[in-house]
């Protein structure tokens, strides 16, 4: 168990421990229904976004069936997915259920592959349990977030020299064919400086000069750390390419978003670090390192 909304994993354990006695002793009913979706058959677990004391109703509110369960938890490991996901609930969408614990199962099913075809269908509906958790609206607003925000932070992988310029400041946006998640938005994320060995071939004269003078020198491609977290910045907003100044650090094409940076602070030195393709993977920073 690993920490969430701003709760240690120890804070976590305590909680659930609490949860389980209360159903022991009869003073809580075990959830029968998946919240979500609404799925009553296989394993229906109960889920929390508060897990402060003193404990109450808010330790195990809601009731979720095991794929909504997980797919909560592996987010932001899936961002492509659970937004799928999430969209197909909202549609009716109830999927074949899973009996017990069993994640590989659940991750042949929901995180590899194409979305499974569902079981049934229901009522479409607006807004459900998993929107209002990618939205915050469930998060505790009292809660100060500090444990999750030091133990893990969303990571975006970037080639260099891109990563980098981030780092010193060169380079506000970053340019992507889609808008930033809105749970994202106002948070701290970590920015990884890919494993590739950058290739002058892939720029221009002006691109080049324009690199030379934001770092200073004209041999800043034997300097740049790879395959290492660089720095960390606040995703401030996401907007249209076309409500940006454009810079040569980006790709500026019509249709695509900025996503607007700020309070970027460099990661000194370098924290190495294994990066994923997926947008949004959990980077657990290092005991003393300061994101």
């Amino acid at each position: 168990m690993r920490s969430y909304n701003g709760f240690t994993a120890t804070e976590r354990m305590t909680a659930y421990r609490w949860l389980m006695a209360e159903y022991a002793a009869g003073r809580r009913m075990r959830p029968v229904a998946c919240d979500a979706c609404t799925q009553t058959a296989g394993l229906i677990e109960p889920h929390s976004e508060d897990y402060s004391s003193p404990f109450g109703p808010h330790i195990g509110q809601w009731g979720v069936c095991y794929t909504c369960h997980m797919m909560i938890h592996c987010r932001f490991k899936a961002l492509d997915r659970w937004d799928e996901y999430r969209s197909a609930v909202r549609a009716g969408a109830i999927f074949a259920p899973i009996a017990k614990r069993a994640f590989p199962v659940f991750a042949g099913r929901f995180l590899r592959g194409p979305l499974p075809m569902p079981e049934r269908y229901r009522e479409s509906v607006p807004e459900t349990l998993l929107d209002l958790i990618e939205h915050g609206e469930l998060r505790p607003t009292d809660h100060v977030l500090e444990a999750d925000m030091i133990e893990t932070l969303p990571a975006l992988s970037l080639w260099q020299p891109w990563a980098s310029l981030i780092a010193i400041g060169a380079k506000p946006f970053e340019t992507r064919g889609r808008c930033p998640p809105r749970r994202l938005i106002g948070r701290r994320i970590a920015i990884h400086a890919a494993g590739r060995k950058p290739r002058l071939a892939d720029l221009d004269g002006e691109t080049f000069e324009a690199m030379c003078e934001a770092f200073g020198y004209r041999r800043w491609l034997e300097a740049l750390p790879r395959g290492a977290v660089v720095c960390t910045a606040i995703l401030v907003e996401g907007l249209p390419v076309e409500r940006v100044p454009h810079d040569l650090f980006g790709d500026f094409s019509p249709g695509r978003w900025a996503w607007r940076l700020d309070d970027v602070r460099a990661v000194e030195p370098p924290v190495p670090a294994r990066g994923q393709q997926v947008w949004g993977w959990v980077w657990h920073v290092p005991e003393g390192v300061m994101p």
